[in-house]
């Protein structure tokens, strides 16, 4: 593929947009990024634009109003702005949680426009609660909704998120995903390894005899921290020497900073496969403890050195990991090798090209053939199923569908 360039946006989640213009870029690609806004105070949200600090063209002082109202029109908004300059400049549009439009009618009109659609699928844009718990159920994974507020919970239930997926599924030339929020997929998809600018990030393997164990939650309820605190309170209680150290709402370099001097990093204890948090502690030389499920379905490689930890097993995994100085020490030189081999932005974006430059995409091995949404899963009731049964009809006609969907009928399910 000629080099082309490449659009990226348009929510950072977890610092990822610049990274991937990194390595787009490192690549020989021009890049150019966009974000609607800063969505919080700990992600870098370095883009080339940001909706939220530009100017709206008023035209005040037009007349008639008429042409006041097509200038305010064409030129208004920011977004609209950009997404004109993107489609006179760029060839391919990488998408993550959001596109230019609320509707995601862009998505038709970039494919219309001969444009190349990736999308990266993050988690809750597209992880429903009543799919999510009915398939943790099936590999007893306890459910973290309980730790919800009531408008988190409300988000984890939208039907919004089907038709999100469900229009990526009809538009997108290339999706990337985990199987962790991909219960509701129909059509197959890659493995979404989570970029790592390790240049950003000092390794430290030194491994004090008294650890520093840092957990650095986004969201206590999804990342269990209660959980987690309780258990070290626990330990430090019977006698245990360690210091915590917990980050929240702490600007993105500063916390890879917290890393480097942690000796422990704590993620999550719910979702299987872990995050971009547990990659980037790897990267700085300390142990990473979180949720790995390494009998769920996800690809994850077998020199992953992360020590996989649920409820049940923090504990004592814990304790045995605060204790044995000797293995922490080797165990943390295996970190940013790890990292190296499998999470660099310059990986990860060269794939996204393979991935493009399939010339026939319906004979390609996808990373994963999504099966639980068409064999397993049940709708809570009627008004539910009827969603869940139009937009299946909304990509029905795709190729994709007719070679990896079987047709039929269960549980009012339309196929």
């Amino acid at each position: 593929m000629k080099n082309k360039k490449i659009f990226i946006g348009l929510t950072d989640i977890a610092s990822q947009i610049a990274d991937f213009a990194a390595g787009f870029q490192a690549l020989g690609y021009q890049t150019m990024t966009a974000i609607h806004h800063k969505h919080a105070s700990f992600v870098k949200a370095e883009a080339d634009y940001d909706f939220s600090q530009m100017k709206k063209y008023w035209f005040g002082g037009v007349r008639p109003k008429s042409l006041q109202k097509k200038l305010q029109n064409r030129w208004l908004e920011p977004r609209d702005r950009i997404f004109r300059k993107a489609i006179k400049e760029c060839d391919i549009f990488v998408f993550m949680w959001s596109t230019f439009m609320p509707d995601l009618n862009d998505l038709e009109l970039l494919k219309k426009l001969g444009k190349k659609i990736v999308v990266f699928f993050v988690g809750s844009d597209i992880r429903k609660k009543d799919a999510y718990e009915q398939e943790a159920k099936l590999y007893d994974i306890p459910s973290y909704f309980s730790f919800l507020t009531d408008g988190e919970l409300k988000w984890a239930n939208s039907n919004d998120k089907l038709k999100y997926m469900r229009v990526f599924e009809k538009y997108a030339d290339v999706i990337i995903s985990v199987p962790n929020q991909s219960q509701l997929a129909l059509r197959p998809y890659e493995h979404f390894f989570v970029p790592v600018n390790i240049d950003e990030i000092q390794e430290n393997t030194d491994q004090r005899e008294v650890p520093i164990i840092t957990h650095a939650p986004s969201n206590r309820g999804v990342k269990g921290t209660s959980i987690i605190l309780d258990t070290l309170n626990q330990l430090k209680n019977e006698g245990l020497n360690f210091e915590l150290c917990l980050v929240e709402n702490m600007a993105y370099r500063d916390a890879l900073k917290t890393y480097t001097k942690s000796d422990v990093v704590i993620g999550e204890l719910f979702l299987p496969s872990g995050g971009k948090l547990d990659r980037e502690a790897l990267a700085a030389g300390a142990i990473s403890m979180t949720s790995l499920r390494k009998d769920y379905i996800d690809y994850l490689p077998e020199d992953c050195p992360i020590i996989d930890i649920n409820p049940t097993t923090l504990y004592d995994l814990l304790k045995e990991t605060i204790n044995d100085h000797t293995k922490r020490k080797a165990l943390a030189k295996e970190g940013r090798p790890y990292v190296e081999k499998y999470h660099t932005p310059i990986s990860i974006c060269k794939s996204v090209l393979d991935y493009l430059s399939i010339e026939n995409s319906l004979e390609h091995t996808h990373t994963y053939n999504p099966t639980f949404f068409r064999d397993t899963f049940t709708p809570a009731s009627e008004e539910d199923t009827n969603t869940y049964n139009q937009w299946t009809a909304y990509v029905k006609n795709c190729d994709w569908y007719k070679k990896h969907v079987l047709s039929g009928n269960r549980d009012g399910l339309v196929f």
